[in-house]
């Protein structure tokens, strides 16, 4: 089972979202077949992701099922470029922003949680972007511009105005860097 093929994703995220649900419920939910669910779920269950419950299928190793994404997906791997650019870590953000910039990684992590403070600024990005860092003076904020390669919209959500990562979609990617000692207090705090 490849965790990372699109309507897999799609069905692993719903589960890990939710944590309690029925199979039934997640074709509509999440736009896959029965079918595409059913092998799915059977998968967690075999693993020991999750369980057969009076209320249909609960997530038991939500944190574990997350950090089985590392097994298909490296965040090095779907990097860019790293940019040390000349000016200030607000600035280098509201510029960001407005070129359509997604933050991830420790960037979104900051969002939800204050444990680790990381100066650089991390994020999913296009070539307009790169182009945008290419043509700054070099400097010493650090930029780094990841490719989407999941590329689920619905990953994403506005959080004080900015264009970041949701909850899961945060922990499945600092899982699949090697920082998860960084999303500690978030997976605490999202599968209470």
């Amino acid at each position: 089972m490849k965790l990372t093929s699109p309507k897999t994703y799609r069905v692993v995220r719903f589960a890990l979202e939710h944590q309690v649900f029925r199979q039934y419920e997640v074709p509509k939910q999440v736009g896959v077949s029965f079918g595409i669910v059913n092998r799915t779920v059977n998968w967690m269950v075999s693993r020991g992701f999750a369980s057969k419950s009076s209320k249909g299928y609960q997530v038991t190793a939500p944190a574990a099922l997350a950090n089985a994404f590392a097994l298909f997906r490296k965040m090095e791997d779907r990097r860019i470029g790293i940019f040390e650019i000349e000016a200030k870590k607000e600035d280098v953000r509201e510029e960001l922003d407005k070129l359509g910039a997604t933050a991830c990684l420790s960037t979104a992590l900051a969002y939800y949680d204050d444990y680790l403070r990381d100066p650089a600024i991390c994020v999913y990005g296009d070539e307009k972007i790169t182009q945008f860092l290419r043509k700054a003076m070099p400097g010493s904020t650090r930029v780094e511009v990841y490719e989407d390669d999941l590329r689920q919209d619905d990953d994403f959500s506005v959080n004080k105005g900015k264009r970041v990562t949701k909850r899961v979609r945060t922990i499945i990617d600092l899982l699949c860097s090697f920082r998860a000692y960084g999303a500690e207090n978030l997976i605490r705090n999202t599968w209470k």
